[in-house]
């Protein structure tokens, strides 16, 4: 037993120290996202199939599952008053969009451990600043930074560093080891004398030191042939999450999510009232006549009315989108041709709602790919639409997407080429909007199949 104490000894050594690789596994979101009750979330997941529902959302970077793990406040800027407080796994999913009367926070704690969530409804309570946090190694790894006595700051891969370095010393310690019992047996070949018995104990000493170097040797040799990355011994580092970019959109683009989710039925007559007068009316002569005037597919406009509203004339939204297409009143008071104000409640009406979103359609059709946009800092970004896939007119997906997050939606994306801006899960702020396109296609295949 004791000729493999040695090499037993090596072995355990560089199996407990080798780093492991993570599998990488994202998640999936089943369910309907303008429907928060019907929502599944399935983290740490490499595919959708263990959703029961159609046109699940598989991310793999987690950007669209909600974990109880993380809490996102928000807070209204000018009277610091806290709204609501959401638990998110990733910080890009607690970024204050487009409205910009909000901001956002992300806290590594759950909300119910979050100070400011016990403020909803009243003045933030602004958190404590971050304190340096500093310590001192009780004893020095050779060949490192962490000496006995002197202090080393504590940031977010400080972690890694002293893993890594005492990883390496393990490693330095093991070969000196082999390479001392080689000598001391071969010391012990030399003093031997002739000896039969001290010549055995010298062969067993360095017999036991070489099969240790063998099977260190032989296990990096393995782990190299399946995956350079497994001898890797780089930093277990934490890189510093930096604030995205967030494109300015010209119309209503980010409007929030959609007032009344769509129940998957057609609608074509529908009840309002004028003065206190209910009335019906046909949404598809209202939007055939929109389409007729304003060069606007005519099923592309009833699937966005569909997911928008569900034919509710009278939906309003948590951002002040209204009526069937819901309209921001902003972005309809754009196509007023008198002086008249545009209001929430003039968009109640059908026909005008239907009206003025034709003609913001016929708008994003010819300018569907812009060459530049602005960020909410006021910088310019420049958008080349040759670089990503984006052309004007076509409905699916580009001027869906323009229509629920702006014209900036469809801007080249820095991050990932050749894609747009709302495409990239690298961007954060259009995880709706990635949502809403898949909807809108849902509707329309629906209309289509079903001559609706």
């Amino acid at each position: 037993m004791k000729n493999f104490f040695f090499p037993a000894l090596l072995f355990l050594l560089i199996l407990f120290f080798l780093p492991a690789q993570a599998a990488e596994a994202g998640c999936c979101v089943c369910g309907d996202l303008n429907d928060p009750s019907s929502i599944k979330y399935l983290l740490n997941v490499t595919d959708c199939s263990g959703c029961t529902v159609p046109n699940p959302i598989y991310d793999k970077t987690n950007g669209l599952c909600k974990d109880d793990k993380n809490c996102c406040v928000t807070t209204e800027k000018v009277s610091q008053k806290v709204k609501a407080c959401d638990s998110y796994t990733t910080p890009e999913m607690c970024k204050t969009e487009e409205i910009s009367i909000d901001k956002k926070e992300y806290f590594d704690t759950k909300c119910s451990d979050t100070l400011q969530c016990s403020y909803i409804g009243s003045v933030y309570q602004q958190p404590k600043k971050d304190v340096v946090v500093k310590f001192k190694p009780q004893i020095t790894i050779p060949g490192s930074k962490f000496i006995a006595g002197q202090e080393v700051q504590i940031t977010f891969n400080t972690l890694g560093e002293y893993i890594t370095a005492i990883y390496v010393f393990l490693v330095g310690v093991a070969g000196i080891l082999a390479s001392v019992m080689i000598i001391f047996g071969g010391i012990q070949y030399v003093v031997s004398f002739g000896s039969p018995d001290k010549i055995s104990k010298a062969k067993d000493t360095i017999v036991s030191a070489m099969i240790g170097l063998a099977l260190a040797l032989g296990s990096y040799a393995i782990l190299v042939t399946i995956s350079p990355r497994l001898v890797e011994f780089t930093t277990l580092e934490v890189g510093e999450i930096t604030a995205g970019k967030f494109l300015e959109t010209e119309g209503q683009g980010a409007k929030g999510a959609v007032a009344v989710a769509w129940s998957g039925k057609d609608v074509n007559i529908i009840k309002y009232k004028v003065n206190g007068v209910e009335r019906e009316i046909s949404v598809n002569d209202l939007i055939a006549k929109a389409a007729s005037d304003y060069g606007v597919p005519r099923n592309w406009m009833k699937a966005i009315m569909l997911v928008e509203s569900n034919g509710n004339p009278d939906a309003v939204s948590a951002s002040k989108a209204c009526g069937l297409m819901q309209l921001l009143p902003a972005t309809a008071q754009r196509f007023v041709k008198d002086k008249s104000i545009m209001t929430c409640e003039r968009l109640k009406d059908p026909a005008t709602n239907i009206d003025y979103a034709g003609r913001y359609l016929e708008e994003l059709i010819k300018y569907t790919c812009p060459t530049s946009a602005n960020y909410k800092s006021g910088k310019k970004a420049v958008c080349k639409p040759e670089e990503s896939k984006c052309v004007n007119g076509v409905f699916d997906p580009w001027v869906s997407a323009a229509y629920n997050g702006g014209l900036g939606a469809n801007c080249s994306s820095i991050t990932c080429k050749g894609l747009t801006w709302w495409e990239c899960i690298g961007n954060p702020g259009y995880n709706e909007t990635r949502a809403y396109v898949q909807k809108v296609k849902s509707a329309y295949d629906k209309i289509v199949a079903n001559a609706w």
